[in-house]
Parts: structure tokens; sequence; C-alpha cells
């Protein structure tokens, strides 16, 4: 049986969205192969893109708020991504409780790093624009 993998929210809306529905189906991925003794390279597939598009999303907004870790955060999610492409195309069972993991381990370092630098750059930013 799976263990079920849940993301600790990082204070950031968008991104917590992100984090739970990624989450929530890798860990269907995961009952189904656990169910059926295989995984569905399709729907991994599905999943490898929306981990993609969310990776896009945090670095446009790390680039806007010139975000001090930028470059390590970037090297992470481009180790991660290169490892996760690699496995599903190799087809090994378990791609994704390995990526349970991964991303797992990179939302309590990285995402949660960026997620307290984001909500300590917001008063600064609406500073900026309104004057208050």
């Amino acid at each position: 049986m799976t263990r079920e993998v849940e993301y600790a929210p990082i204070g950031v809306p968008q991104f917590d969205a992100d984090h739970r529905s990624i989450a929530a189906r890798l860990n269907a991925l995961a009952r189904a192969a656990d169910h059926h003794g295989e995984e569905s390279a399709e729907e991994a597939a599905a999943i490898l893109a929306e981990i993609e598009e969310h990776c896009t999303r945090e670095e446009l907004l790390m680039a806007e708020l010139s975000y001090r870790d930028r470059e390590r955060h970037l090297l992470a999610h481009e180790d991660m991504l290169a490892a996760a492409r690699e496995d599903l195309r190799s087809g090994r069972c378990g791609w994704a409780r390995r990526v349970l993991r991964t991303l797992a381990r990179h939302q309590f370092t990285e995402d949660l790093l960026f997620g307290i630098a984001i909500t300590a750059a917001e008063p600064k930013e609406r500073e900026r624009k309104t004057g208050t």
C-alpha cells in the first residue's frame, strides 16, 4: 500500500494550490500502480507537464522579485525535472512514488524558503506601488 504524500502549505495560495493538485495526481497514480501493477505512462507524462508549468510560474516570479536564491532554486528545478524525465523514459515502475519523494524534499527546502521570501517581499512591493 502506498503511503499518501501531502504538501505542507508554503503560504503562497497559487503555489499551494499547485502543490496540492500535483500531490493528488501523483498519489492517485501511485495508488493505481499498486492496484494494477503498472503506472499509466500517459498520466505520468501529463503530471510531469503540470510540474514543469508550475516550475515555470515559480521561476517567473523569482525573476520579477529578484529573488536572492534564484540561481540555486533554478538548478534544483533543472536537476529535479531532468531526473523525472529520465526516470519516466526508463519505464521503471514506481515513478510516481519517486517523484513524490523528490518533490516533497524540494518543497520543504527550496519552495519553503521561496515562500518566506515572497511573504517578506509583499509589504515592500505594496509600499513601492501604493506609497502606503
